[in-house]
């Protein structure tokens, strides 16, 4: 065999298991999506797909983190308290918002006092909020969100998923951290 042809058939394994990755990664996405439905923490669309592929906004994680948890006790005016400038009382997830807020899942961007609802949640966000909801924000030491990552990592939540910190997930990427993590003990 030349070494042309050596470079060429490792290319087309490389490419071949690239495929089967993500053809794995699409039947874990599948699989979580439909454990949530069932578990009625994911809701479906009009068009009755889960949008998996699709990324998913501050506010339906946040609306999704209440689902799972249910709501907190909080007294009203701790919720009252929470004043994003962007999140007005008529938005469909200010409650959810307020409640994960309140909770000290979430938090704003102190800068400007906003939530940015519509902006896609990324990564580390997503691992940040689990890990603080699971209880073990004390154990993430370190820079943000590295701390938060390592803990989720030792807490087995990212065993089928890991990424870059600042990637913006799909509602499938989501559901397979999400199933892992309803899994771990609550501190």
């Amino acid at each position: 065999m030349t070494k042309k042809m050596i470079a060429l058939t490792l290319c087309f394994v490389f490419l071949l298991s690239l495929v089967s990755a993500a053809s794995d990664n699409t039947s874990l996405q599948l699989e979580a999506g439909e454990f949530l439905k069932d578990i009625n923490v994911y809701r479906g669309y009009a068009d009755g797909s889960l949008g998996l592929e699709r990324p998913i906004t501050r506010a339906e994680f946040a609306a999704t983190m209440v689902r799972i948890v249910g709501p907190q006790n909080i007294s009203k005016e701790a919720l009252q308290a929470i004043k994003f400038t962007d999140v007005k009382s008529s938005h469909w997830a200010y409650y959810d918002i307020s409640i994960a807020a309140a909770s000290n899942w979430v938090k704003g961007y102190e800068v400007d006092n906003t939530y940015r609802p519509s902006g896609n949640i990324t990564y580390g966000e997503v691992i940040t909020i689990l890990v603080r909801v699971l209880g073990y924000d004390a154990e993430a030491i370190g820079q943000w969100p590295t701390g938060h990552i390592d803990v989720a990592n030792k807490l087995g939540i990212t065993k089928h998923l890991s990424a870059e910190p600042k990637r913006v997930l799909n509602r499938g990427e989501v559901a397979i951290l999400l199933r892992e993590a309803l899994f771990v003990p609550i501190k």
